[in-house]
């Protein structure tokens, strides 16, 4: 029997907002599912604490001649120490889910997939057999980085055309300055819809047993048939991020408003609900990718 989603008529299921209900209850009726997550959040914010401190003694041992030859000697001193935070901890997050946070979040789908089949679910279990299939669960990741960056290149190299259309003002230069504004946002939405596509990839790797190309061609006829649900299932939740990125937007004006300081609270507030995102969307699509290989 279906067991996360009993009592459920098909098109009640199809609907990506009642999948989203259902899976915040199974949630909350396995707590299991989340453990997972809060091991990834928790190494985020060791590698923050470490990143904060690193201009300090013994840490600025290591890290003071990488500060200074990449960006310069001012960034070792507060308040500048606290704009490079940001920026620094975007490259450390990167290597987080290379070296080990993809595979957490693989987890994940391992532990829906056994609840589903009425079995219990077991960390030890789940982080093994996620480990046999690490390198293709690693590929996606890659790939998602790949996607965006060309994503963003294309929609960069348009605004830069458009840069060099000269203009005294008017409705061409209002649009230039909207663009130029807008480029955090679009960047978000590209995410989303990056995500979207490759959306189904690891739960196939976990429950299926494929590879990479395997998985990644499985994922497009998935998408296929519901690319509506899968997108919504995705832009709903991520749509809560959206202070969070006004807020890094607005950080100059935020800091001289209140303290540098604010910086570390938009970075562990961010890490939250990014988690709590990342959480309910893999939760989600799981749950639904099941429902689709159940009901095919």
């Amino acid at each position: 029997m279906w067991c996360f989603l009993a009592k459920k008529t098909m098109s009640q299921i199809t609907k990506p907002l009642i999948l989203l209900r259902t899976t915040i209850d199974n949630i909350l009726e396995h707590p299991i599912i989340v453990y997972p997550t809060i091991i990834l959040a928790l190494i985020q914010f060791l590698v923050l604490e470490i990143l904060y401190f690193s201009p300090r003694y013994p840490l600025s041992q290591f890290f003071s001649p990488l500060i200074s030859h990449v960006w310069s000697e001012d960034f070792l001193h507060y308040p500048m120490d606290l704009v490079l935070l940001p920026k620094m901890f975007y490259y450390a997050q990167i290597l987080v889910y290379v070296f080990g946070g993809a595979l957490l979040l693989a987890m994940t789908t391992h532990i829906v997939a056994t609840i589903n089949n009425n079995h219990r679910p077991n960390l030890k279990n789940s982080l093994r057999e996620s480990a046999r299939f690490y390198i293709h669960i690693l590929f996606c990741f890659i790939l998602s980085l790949i996607l965006f960056q060309i994503f963003s290149s294309m929609y960069a190299s348009f605004v830069n055309t458009l840069f060099k259309i000269k203009t005294t003002g008017g409705a061409m230069a209002a649009f230039q300055k909207t663009l130029l504004w807008a480029t955090p946002y679009i960047q978000f939405f590209i995410g989303i819809l990056i995500t979207t596509l490759l959306i189904y990839i690891v739960p196939i790797i976990i429950i299926e047993k494929k590879k990479i190309i395997g998985a990644t061609l499985l994922n497009l006829k998935v998408l296929l048939r519901s690319f509506r649900t899968s997108f919504l299932v995705v832009l709903i939740p991520t749509l809560f991020y959206l202070p969070i990125l006004v807020a890094r937007n607005n950080i100059e004006l935020l800091a001289s408003a209140t303290l540098p300081e604010i910086q570390i609270f938009i970075i562990v507030l961010g890490v939250v609900v990014t988690m709590a995102i990342d959480l309910i969307i893999l939760t989600t699509i799981t749950t639904h990718y099941l429902f689709l290989k159940e009901n095919s």
